[in-house]
C-alpha cells in the first residue's frame, strides 16, 4: 500500500512537470471535480473551485484560476487546501525535496493560518507550501503559481 503523503506529493510534482495545468489535467492528477465560479471569474480570469472526488482524501478544496486571454496575463494558479487528515509535514517534505530555497514568514494578521510558506523552484517553477502554525508542522495548503 502505498503512503498517502507519497501520493499527494507525487500528484503536486506530476502537475508541476508540464508547462501548462489545463484544467481537465487538474482535475485528472488530483481527483477533483472544478467547477466555474462566476461571481470570482471576471473579463480576465476564470475562476473554478471543487472538492475531491478520488482518493486523495488529503486534499480539502482547491482553487484554480485560468486567464480568458493569454496575450494579457499568462499562466495558471492553483492553490489546493489539505484536509486535517493529512499528515504531510515540513519533515517528510525536507526529506523528499531537500531544503526549500527560499523561505517567507507571513504578516502577523495571516500567522494564525501558517507558520511559513517553503518556496520550492521545481522543473523551473515555483511550488509554495504553506506550513501550518503549532508544533506538528503539517502542510496546510500548496500552491503551483505559473504566473510568477
Amino acid at each position: 500500500m502505498s503512503n498517502p503523503n507519497d501520493t499527494l506529493l507525487n500528484a503536486v510534482l506530476e502537475l508541476n512537470k508540464s508547462e501548462t495545468m489545463p484544467l481537465q489535467t487538474v482535475e485528472k492528477i488530483l481527483g477533483l471535480e472544478l467547477k466555474v465560479d462566476a461571481e470570482k471569474s471576471n473579463d480576465s480570469f476564470a475562476f473554478f473551485t471543487g472538492r475531491p472526488t478520488g482518493s486523495l482524501v488529503a486534499i480539502k478544496s482547491a482553487d484554480y484560476r485560468v486567464p480568458k486571454n493569454r496575450t494579457k496575463v499568462s499562466g495558471e494558479f492553483l492553490s489546493i487546501s489539505l484536509s486535517t487528515q493529512s499528515t504531510l509535514d515540513r519533515a517528510f517534505l525536507i526529506g523528499k525535496l531537500g531544503q526549500p530555497d527560499d523561505i517567507s514568514v507571513p504578516t502577523p494578521s495571516a500567522s494564525a493560518l501558517y507558520s511559513a510558506v517553503y518556496k520550492y523552484r521545481l522543473e523551473g517553477r515555483l511550488v509554495k507550501f504553506a506550513i501550518g502554525p503549532g508544533p506538528d508542522e503539517k502542510i496546510v495548503s500548496v500552491i503551483l503559481d505559473r504566473t510568477e
